[in-house]
């Protein structure tokens, strides 16, 4: 989510700049971007915000969910957080929420993504699946 509205602003930005004919000195421009980097920080915050009121949700009605759509063995271990390696997005998604940042590569070996929840936690897959996390 974050990184879709960052991607709007900076593409936005030159479109706008032309459309009104005006030019921006660097001052001025360094001073947006910076304003852009204090929404960032500001949104992942906030998500931090939402992670943390989602976590409060009654455990036996998410336990329930994460059941139904993966089975009993891997829906308890969702349900509770855990990770493994080769599981998919979406059950990374449904154990540890979105992550605040998400940095993909492209290499000759296949893509790699790291997905940053805070400074020392993160999943890191290969090819669309969990090859390894830090908690």
């Amino acid at each position: 989510m974050v990184s879709r509205l960052v991607m709007w602003m900076i593409l936005a930005l030159p479109g706008v700049l032309c459309a009104q004919g005006q030019t921006q000195n660097s001052k001025k421009l360094s001073n947006e971007r910076e304003l852009i980097y204090q929404l960032i920080d500001s949104l992942e915050n906030r998500v931090s915000e939402i992670d943390g009121l989602l976590s409060q949700v009654d455990p036996e009605d998410r336990l329930e969910a994460m059941v139904t759509k993966y089975g009993k063995n891997k829906g308890k271990l969702i349900a509770s957080g855990k990770v493994w390696p080769t599981i998919s997005h979406e059950m990374a998604r449904d154990s540890w929420g979105d992550p605040a940042r998400i940095q993909k590569s492209d290499l000759s070996t296949g893509s790699t993504e790291r997905w940053s929840y805070s400074k020392n936690r993160y999943l890191f897959f290969k090819n669309g699946s969990l090859e390894s996390w830090k908690e």
